[in-house]
């Protein structure tokens, strides 16, 4: 009986307690860890918390959390809005190591509570951003170039047209002594030239907005479709293929930049343009969509269970071609998955980047009538939102 007593408690011995395994947990990971009280002073940290800031565990216990990380800017800190038990709230926070150095931190964290349900305080995980970011910035720059190089490339057969005609009717005008009675000839060449100069003013405005630095804004999409689809109307006659549009006049605005919502769908809509047969349609839907999300009623905290509808705008770009084929249509947002013979397969993978980072979602569905359809969903903004 007694052998059996003491089996039993090497047997819980070897299985260890939960708080061993919480511990093995903040120790093994890479990312830094923090535990804080309900102030918000830390309790402990875990070994890569010290590495990422500088800081030993004995210096940061009793620290509030935004003084511990260095915060410059306490507005983001996720902290203030952990309102909801059990959900893990996300921010980029700005910070400064001990030694002086800034920080980039990736941010989640939690409330935690005890055995019955009370709160005790939250739960931290971060880590070092700042050489993600540049990759990532790295690769949208990438992705901007590769779509002004094709363009340009598209360009150049474009512009070789009127520069054609203009140079026909000089001629003609020079071999007529420069007669020319009804002003027919001048009134053409001056026609092609502007031609030259919108097709080139196009893509230069593209250049120009195609900055991602600008502070996010309320943003017209119908307006931000309409230009992609101008800058694109010469690659669509040289394809033989129409784009329409249906467009809800209410489901326009959303909060982002210029530069980067033109950068998605110009690659969304040279994905369905490359995948279109001659005579085909390209159809470009904005509508918006009404969503209903319970907040609160799973802590103290939070007691009341509230719903709250949220308004979105969606974009579905549709084609009919052949379609995404057999598997996961996740796989086309991996970087460097393509089916084209050019291209560098990042459009896609910095669509999601940008459409996530505006607290959006984009996907592929196979399209009913064949072909395949990119659906882009983002928050709603009143276009009268400062």
């Amino acid at each position: 009986m007694a052998g059996q007593y003491q089996n039993k408690i090497l047997e819980e011995r070897g299985r260890g307690s939960p708080c061993d395994a919480f511990v093995a947990l903040m120790e093994g990971t890479g990312d830094g860890v923090y535990l804080a009280d309900l102030s918000g002073r830390i309790q402990r940290i875990n070994a890569a918390a010290e590495i990422l800031t500088g800081a030993t565990a004995g210096s940061a216990r009793g620290r509030a959390c935004h003084e511990f990380l260095g915060c410059t800017d306490r507005s983001g800190c996720p902290v203030h809005r952990l309102a909801e038990g059990g959900v893990w709230v996300e921010s980029v926070c700005r910070g400064v190591r001990t030694d002086g150095q800034p920080l980039t931190l990736r941010l989640r964290a939690r409330v935690v509570s005890d055995a019955v349900g009370r709160p005790t305080g939250h739960l931290a995980v971060f880590s070092e951003a700042s050489l993600q970011e540049s990759l990532q910035r790295k690769i949208v720059v990438y992705e901007r170039l590769a779509s002004l190089g094709e363009l340009a490339t598209s360009l150049v057969h474009e512009v070789g047209n009127p520069i054609s005609v203009i140079l026909g009717f000089a001629r003609l005008l020079d071999q007529q002594g420069g007669q020319d009675p009804g002003g027919e000839l001048r009134a053409r060449i001056f026609q092609e030239a502007e031609r030259c100069g919108k097709i080139v003013g196009q893509l230069l405005n593209y250049a120009r907005s195609s900055s991602f630095d600008e502070p996010p804004g309320p943003l017209g999409l119908q307006g931000v479709v309409d230009e992609v689809l101008d800058l694109l109307s010469y690659r669509l006659r040289r394809r033989q293929v129409t784009a329409e549009v249906a467009w809800d006049p209410e489901a326009a605005w959303v909060r982002a930049g210029t530069g980067e919502m033109k950068q998605v769908f110009l690659n969304l809509f040279l994905n369905a343009l490359d995948a279109s047969e001659p005579g085909g349609t390209v159809r470009i839907v904005g509508r918006r969509l009404f969503r209903e999300v319970t907040v609160g009623g799973g802590s103290l905290l939070s007691p009341v269970a509230e719903v709250v509808r949220d308004e979105w705008v969606q974009v579905r770009v549709e084609d009919r071609g052949h379609g995404l084929g057999a598997g996961d249509p996740e796989r086309f947002f991996a970087p460097f998955a393509t089916t084209k013979e050019a291209g560098g397969g990042l459009g896609l993978t910095v669509c999601r980047r940008i459409v996530e980072e505006l607290g959006g979602a984009i996907r592929l569905e196979d399209n009913p009538g064949g072909g395949a359809v990119a659906v882009v969903e983002l928050p709603a903004c009143p276009p009268d939102t400062a």
